[in-house]
C-alpha cells in the first residue's frame, strides 16, 4: 500500500465516523423531541400509551423512546470501538513485510517500520494497546493504557447502563481525532509521483 492511498485511507475512516456518529445523534435528538410530543399529549389529557398487567404499568411510549436512546448510546460506544480496530489494521498492512509470515506482531511491524524509514508517532503504541483491548476484552491491555497514558484514561466504567469489558474503556471523540493523528502520522512521506498516479488497489 503506497503512502497516498494510505493516507487517504486515514481520511476516509475519519469521514465514515463522523457520517455515522452525527446519523446517529440525529436519531436520538428525534427521539428527544418525540418525548417532548407524548408529554404534551398527555399534559392535554390524552390517553398514555402502554401496557399494564394487574394495575401495574409494564411499558408507556416514554421508556420506550428512552429504551431506543440508549441503544443509540450503546451503538456510538460499539462505533468508536469498530474505528480504532480499522486504523489499527488499515496502519498494519501498509508496513512493508520482509518476512515470510503474513501475521507479525506489534513489535515486528515496528521493526520493519523503522527499517524501511517510516517514522513512527510516539504514542503509536496506544493505538495498538487500545485495539488489542477492543478485540480480545483482555484487561492488561487497558491497563498499560492508563499505566502510561494516566492523563487521557481513568480506571473505570464510564457509567453505561450494561457493564461489558468494552465499557471499560471510556472513549470519546477527542480519542478518535487523537488516533486518526496517529495513524495518519506513523506513515511513509508521500512523493509526488506516487500521489498522481492510481495505486494497485484503484486501478
Amino acid at each position: 500500500m503506497g503512502a497516498y492511498t494510505y493516507s487517504q485511507g486515514i481520511k476516509a475512516i475519519g469521514l465514515m465516523y463522523e457520517a455515522a456518529k452525527n446519523s446517529l445523534l440525529q436519531q436520538r435528538s428525534d427521539l428527544d423531541k418525540s418525548i417532548e410530543q407524548y408529554q404534551s399529549f398527555l399534559d392535554e389529557g390524552g390517553e398514555p400509551i402502554g401496557e399494564w398487567e394487574d394495575g401495574n404499568l409494564l411499558w408507556d411510549q416514554e421508556s420506550n423512546y428512552r429504551l431506543e436512546q440508549l441503544t443509540i448510546d450503546d451503538s456510538i460506544i460499539e462505533l468508536r470501538a469498530a474505528t480504532i480496530i480499522t486504523l489499527y489494521h488499515h496502519w498494519e498492512k501498509s508496513i512493508p513485510n520482509d518476512s515470510e509470515s503474513p501475521n507479525r506482531r506489534h513489535p515486528k511491524l515496528h521493526k520493519d517500520a523503522t527499517k524501511h524509514g517510516i517514522n513512527m508517532h510516539h504514542d503509536i503504541n496506544s493505538l495498538w494497546y487500545t485495539a488489542n483491548y477492543l478485540k480480545h476484552g483482555n484487561d492488561s491491555w487497558r491497563l498499560k493504557l492508563i499505566e502510561n497514558w494516566p492523563e487521557r484514561w481513568v480506571d473505570g466504567s464510564n457509567g453505561m447502563h450494561q457493564p461489558a469489558w468494552i465499557r471499560r474503556l471510556s472513549l470519546s471523540d477527542d480519542d478518535i481525532r487523537w488516533f486518526l493523528e496517529i495513524a495518519d502520522t506513523s506513515k511513509r512521506p508521500i512523493s509526488k509521483f506516487e500521489k498522481y498516479q492510481p495505486s494497485e488497489e484503484t486501478r
